[in-house]
């Protein structure tokens, strides 16, 4: 994770789309960020996320800050652009969360793997919810999220049968 992070330092922003929502593509994006600042297609890579809007990808730095330093300012079909820069504690709600865990749900029922039942198990489990794993298989369910403690989940009260086995990686 600390090579990947180091490789992408310097490189990605997250933008929010401020005033004047509007349906906006990474593919206006992208031609907007050549016609007001210059970035070749080619350069930057331009993905749909949450709970941000976008994020961008540039392969040089130079392009990455002088997209950054017209934050605010930069809009797309008329709707005003926020960037910052990318971190992986980028969405993280709270100071406490020090820890990306990975968590491998056993024996939930079916309803309970819909994303608000997942978020209201973590929770019970002290946790910030981060990505969803598509399921390999009907018995287990996996989800990347934030952890305040170490502590093993295993026999956490969530209010749902099942087994919780946690891979865990400091932040």
């Amino acid at each position: 994770m600390c090579a990947v992070e180091q490789n992408l330092r310097g490189k990605p922003l997250v933008a929010t789309v401020l005033i004047g929502r509007r349906g906006i593509s990474p593919a206006m994006r992208v031609e907007e960020l050549g016609g007001s600042c210059g970035v070749l297609p080619a350069n930057v890579r331009v993905e749909v996320t949450r709970p941000s809007d976008f994020l961008l990808s540039f392969a040089r730095e130079e392009d990455c800050e002088a997209v950054f330093a017209r934050s605010r300012r930069f809009s797309v079909a008329g709707a005003s652009i926020s960037f910052r820069r990318w971190h992986r504690s980028v969405h993280a709600r709270s100071t406490k969360m020090l820890f990306v865990v990975r968590l491998a749900i056993e024996g939930l029922p079916t309803h309970a793997v819909e994303p608000k039942a997942l978020k209201h198990i973590l929770n019970k489990l002290e946790c910030q919810f981060i990505e969803f794993f598509e399921p390999v298989d009907a018995c287990m369910t996996e989800v990347l999220a934030w952890s305040a403690t170490l502590s093993n989940p295993q026999g956490a009260s969530t209010g749902h049968p099942g087994t919780i086995a946690c891979l865990v990686a400091r932040a």
